[in-house]
């Protein structure tokens, strides 16, 4: 008959291994149903057609699409993992002593994004089978390295002149678009907005992502990672450079400050 098994696993690498209950019938062989989700815990399953998760920005949420494998099959199946969010790393840095004076140590900074995953096990997926809520909240940064709240709260963060690397957030993706174009013309839509609290300042930045400098990132953002660098200056401005790293490189960022 059919059997439903939910099981925790821990690669060590990518080589084959054995996973602890799964079931086969060795002496009359059928096909065994393989799908597998990152993280291991926390995710909820409705009728084995769908399965949800609420992530916190400090996660990577990944999914392994359904494999089937069979007793005795020379060639194991194969769960190939794809990343559901968007991963966006954070350099900050101020123009002069003066302008991170002026501003203050910061704050807060929080990205406005859904927190609610779920997939639609019955499709075939990919991205069109993953939905997140409609629901927005405003989420928190976390601290390179960790899973710690960036700022941590307290005194803040104390920007300087020197470009640091000082924190990430995998958020919800979103569908990018080269030219955003309505009747009176194009008008450049963001595709995320960061809102940074600082001691004298309280800006929102809006950022339209590109693949480089005069190339907008025209497709969706899941699976893809993007640097984003601040730099502070006078009054309400924030400049924002871009720069790209490795994970399956989405490309850069750039952002507006509007007194």
């Amino acid at each position: 008959g059919t059997i439903g098994k939910h099981i925790q696993a821990q690669f060590q690498s990518g080589t084959s291994q054995l996973i602890n209950g799964a079931y086969y019938n060795r002496l009359f062989p059928k096909d065994v149903f393989f799908t597998a989700f990152h993280p291991q815990s926390d995710w909820t399953f409705t009728d084995d057609t769908s399965a949800s998760l609420t992530f916190n920005g400090s996660q990577d949420v990944m999914f392994a699409p359904q494999v089937s494998g069979k007793y005795g099959n020379n060639t194991p199946p194969t769960l190939d993992f794809r990343h559901l969010l968007t991963w966006l790393k954070l350099e900050i840095s101020a123009e002069s002593d003066d302008v991170a004076t002026a501003w203050g140590p910061l704050k807060s900074i929080t990205i406005e994004s859904s927190d609610k995953v779920s997939i639609d096990l019955s499709k075939t997926f990919y991205p069109e089978d993953v939905k997140f809520s409609n629901e927005k909240v405003a989420m928190n940064f976390h601290k390179t390295g960790s899973d710690e709240v960036f700022p941590a709260a307290g005194n803040g963060y104390a920007m300087t002149t020197e470009v640091q690397e000082v924190g990430y957030v995998l958020c919800e993706p979103v569908q990018a678009i080269a030219k955003d174009q309505y009747a009176a013309g194009v008008v450049r839509v963001p595709e995320y907005n960061i809102t940074i609290v600082s001691q004298y300042r309280n800006v929102t930045i809006p950022v339209d992502l590109m693949n480089g400098a005069e190339s907008y990132f025209d497709r969706n953002t899941m699976g893809h990672q993007f640097t984003l660098g601040l730099k502070f200056k006078m009054g309400n401005t924030i400049a924002v450079s871009t720069g790209i790293t490795d994970w399956q490189t989405g490309g850069i960022g750039i952002g507006k400050i509007e007194e």
